[in-house]
């Protein structure tokens, strides 16, 4: 059983929006207490059972039965897994498994109604004003469900040559009522400036597919390398994000997810640093000395497209930021002081500097559109370990 409890205090202050020549194109202000909580009991119990009928062949089965206060319904999860070593392929493993999950509850997202109101004024070209025009929330229990997801994956490890083991999987996750904020309205018809009242809704419906590909070796019975690339792809039916803070004005539409990225590779590893390559007076600089590195590379996140007013522009997510690429590298000493094992870590993050922006003017019409912000860029980084008495 488990009790916890959300709350929170948002100071919101009124904003304009400037068009290029710093007339105000929209004014927002906000009303209302800056205070939200929620509290929630829930309650779950689970059996598991473990069986292997043969040698090679293992079966698992379980079920999760959970509740909370704020539904108030028994929520039931079957999960069941095989993983099976077949005998005519030595070192060859395949796995699969399926479950039920119901998600957490977020009490953030149901606190939103008890959140401030904002008004949005615009003004219009020649000039025209509207407004102010009210944005809120609003969450019914009653006519909430726990949003509900099913779970399926199928993964073959096999040790390749050379001391190489290479893995294969797909991961599926789809479900059909999962939480969201909808409205009929806004739009850009007139209806739109009578205001928008968003409702959490169960209507949400999303999947996830995956497909991994990875090789790993490891050296001396402790250094490790590691090579894997990622196609996935995660889509909803309400891929809008509405906010209070900073409105976007359109209806619920179907797109990716801000956290979709088609590709990703990504290598590490970590290993000793041969002594040969200094003549051997200077071979102790190298002693007890590793070096680790991280090379990622991956399609870059989506983002939204808005006009001067805060209307959406195409269909939700629609662009996407560069691709992202890093690669970080450093090296680490072991030595002893005070009957302690110590680890000098230093090196570099980012080391090709490359720009890899985090944040864009994503403003159609704005001189700077589709500007582009750099992430973090070339990092020193020193860190020093204590590994115990060894």
């Amino acid at each position: 059983m488990e009790r916890e409890s959300f709350h929170q205090q948002v100071e919101r202050h009124d904003y304009q929006v400037l068009r290029d020549d710093n007339s105000v194109a929209r004014l927002v202000t906000f009303a209302g207490l800056p205070f939200q909580g929620r509290k929630n009991l829930e309650a779950a119990q689970y059996v598991q059972d473990h069986w292997t009928p043969r040698e090679g062949l293992t079966l698992e089965g379980g079920v999760r039965t959970e509740w909370n206060e704020v539904v108030r319904g028994l929520e039931v999860a079957p999960r069941v897994a095989v993983a099976w070593a077949p005998g005519r392929l030595r070192g060859a493993k395949i796995s699969a498994g399926w479950g039920v999950y119901y998600d957490a509850i977020s009490l953030g997202t149901l606190a939103r109604e008890q959140g401030q109101m904002s008004f949005s004024t615009f003004f219009l070209p020649g000039g025209v004003v509207h407004g102010p025009v009210p944005t809120s929330f609003e969450v019914n229990d009653r006519a909430l469900s726990t949003p509900k997801y099913q779970t399926a994956n199928l993964t073959v490890e096999r040790k390749l040559p050379f001391e190489f083991y290479g893995k294969a999987s797909y991961t599926w996750r789809g479900g059909g009522r999962g939480f969201v904020f909808d409205t009929p309205s806004p739009d850009r018809g007139p209806m739109f400036y009578e205001g928008a009242v968003f409702q959490l809704r169960n209507s949400r419906r999303e999947r996830y597919d995956a497909v991994d590909f990875a090789v790993r070796r490891t050296f001396a019975g402790q250094f490790e390398w590691f090579l894997g690339y990622t196609r996935s792809s995660t889509r909803s039916n309400a891929a809008v994000d509405y906010s209070l803070e900073n409105p976007v004005f359109a209806p619920q539409m179907p797109g990716p997810f801000a956290w979709d990225t088609p590709n990703r590779v990504h290598m590490w590893g970590w290993a000793p640093m041969p002594k040969r390559v200094l003549p051997r007076r200077l071979e102790f600089l190298l002693r007890n000395t590793t070096a680790a590195y991280l090379v990622e590379y991956r399609t870059g996140f989506p983002f939204n497209v808005v006009d001067q007013e805060g209307f959406l522009v195409g269909a939700p997510n629609a662009r996407r930021y560069p691709d992202y690429f890093n690669v970080n590298l450093h090296f680490e000493r072991r030595f002893r002081a005070l009957h302690y094992l110590w680890a000098w870590r230093f090196g570099y993050n980012n080391l090709t500097g490359n720009l890899n922006p985090n944040v864009v003017e994503n403003i159609q019409g704005s001189p700077k559109f589709l500007t582009y912000g750099r992430g973090q860029a070339r990092a020193f980084s020193v860190r020093l370990r204590l590994l115990g008495r060894k």
